[in-house]
């Protein structure tokens, strides 16, 4: 849970009159006696944040040496082996093909150029990228066998961005917004992706959204394709074309 500074103000105060209210009794009306156990408890209270503490290793605000934290419990490294991936890196070079710190709306997909992912066969995720990957990991340790097991945690943890699709022939698709596409890769990589007891997943699709795709039937849920004869349907949807695939498997 996540305060305001208002609501920590008001948690703060709370607290400290309470720690007052525990002086004996000819010391408790007294106004300094409070103000010196109030003093204290605010101190130890670091203004609040200790509060915080609940949210450190709230996996969608953390970034940096927390998230490499978060990475390490659930067993999942901001390095991936062999991943080959194309890379643009911040630089101070002004032209066309450079990505710069004083450029207005700039790609938020630059990173810093480091050993790991300029020399080496690792490549470093970025905070949001690593982010996605952990949650993978997060789904590999703690899914069961069951299509509705996998369907509910990747709606938990990943919304609307994944949608898996059941073919009816013992194979499942599993459909991705590109916006996970670097994090998708690596996923790959490590063996993520997991499918029912029995049953495999042929291919892998990338699409900007996995809810928006244009098809001519209709089913009664979310994951409805967008049909052409539906009324009022959203002008904004995908096709599915052989560019779509990422992933083919004979699993």
């Amino acid at each position: 849970m996540s305060y305001t500074d208002e609501e920590l103000k008001q948690l703060v105060e709370e607290v400290a009159t309470n720690y007052a209210d525990l002086l004996i009794l000819q010391y408790r009306g007294c106004p300094k006696a409070r103000a010196t156990i109030k003093m204290f408890v605010e101190e130890l209270l670091c203004d609040g944040l200790i509060f915080q503490y609940e949210n450190v290793l709230d996996i969608n605000t953390s970034f940096g040496f927390i998230l490499d934290l978060i990475g390490k419990i659930v067993g999942c490294s901001r390095y991936v082996q062999g991943l080959t991936l194309t890379r643009d890196y911040f630089t101070f070079h002004n032209d066309n093909k450079t990505i710069g710190y004083s450029k207005i709306n700039s790609p938020a997909s630059g990173s810093f150029k480091t050993i790991y992912n300029s020399l080496l066969s690792k490549y470093e995720l970025n905070n949001t990228d690593y982010r996605q990957l952990i949650k993978f990991k997060i789904l590999v340790n703690s899914l069961r066998a069951s299509q509705k097991d996998i369907d509910d945690a990747i709606y938990t943890l990943f919304g609307n961005d994944i949608v898996l699709r059941n073919n009816f022939d013992l194979t499942i698709t599993y459909i991705v917004a590109n916006k996970l596409l670097v994090s998708l890769q690596a996923a790959l990589k490590l063996k993520y992706f997991r499918a029912p007891c029995g049953v495999g997943f042929e291919y892998i699709l990338v699409v900007p959204e996995p809810t928006k795709i244009y098809g001519f039937k209709r089913i009664n849920s979310y994951k409805s394709p967008i049909g052409f004869s539906r009324v009022n349907a959203p002008k904004q949807a995908s096709f599915l074309r052989v560019s779509n695939i990422v992933n083919i498997n004979t699993v």
